[in-house]
């Protein structure tokens, strides 16, 4: 019975291809967190300047689709300019907005949600990307996986108003927004009754 032992050189050899492996690895973890880092620090600091933070196609793949993040957004999808004649498209920016500016000044308030706007005129190929043909289109883009078919707000169904932005919000990222700045009433959000007050910022 003939056995084989390795040699010298042959395990000298495995284990070096062995450290640039993890050496590599150990590269690429923090490349990733560098970037991350900086995409977190990027959009922390337009949040700070708008609520509803405005996207380019650049910036919406840098800050929305690339991985890996550790924050989630809601975008909504729109056609602002009068010459795409979207009657809704402003009114429904408002009732997004309304979530928007709730969201920030409540006391449950955290870094991990921001909320954004892409316009058409800005990013016609994200939309061809995404198959949007109709706007407004509100989605959620959890920090971790895919979005799935709830991680778009169903308009058609239970319409835009910033009530039922807010309860859809809360139903996709388990963030409430429990206080909407609406009118003098009481509505029930999530359960219970909280004061409203309607203010567009």
């Amino acid at each position: 019975m003939t056995t084989f032992q390795p040699s010298a050189l042959g395990l000298t050899l495995f284990f070096l291809l062995l450290t640039i492996s993890n050496v590599s690895e150990g590269q690429k973890k923090k490349q990733d967190a560098s970037g991350l880092n900086d995409r977190y620090q990027q959009i922390m600091d337009m949040s700070s300047k708008r609520t509803v933070i405005k996207l380019n196609a650049n910036r919406y793949r840098e800050l929305v689709r690339t991985s890996p993040r550790n924050y989630s957004v809601v975008v909504m999808f729109t056609a602002l300019s009068p010459k795409r004649q979207c009657a809704i498209c402003k009114h429904a920016l408002d009732e997004y907005t309304i979530v928007a500016n709730s969201f920030r000044y409540q006391q449950m308030f955290t870094n991990q949600l921001f909320f954004a706007l892409v316009d058409f005129d800005e990013a016609q190929d994200v939309f061809q990307q995404l198959k949007l043909n109709t706007a407004p289109v509100i989605m959620h883009f959890p920090a971790k996986g895919k979005p799935k078919k709830t991680d778009t707000m169903d308009i058609q169904r239970v319409g835009f108003a910033a009530e039922a932005v807010a309860r859809w919000v809360g139903e996709q990222t388990e963030i409430q927004v429990i206080k909407l700045n609406i009118g003098s009433h009481y509505l029930p959000l999530f359960g219970y009754h909280i004061p409203i007050h309607r203010s567009v910022c």
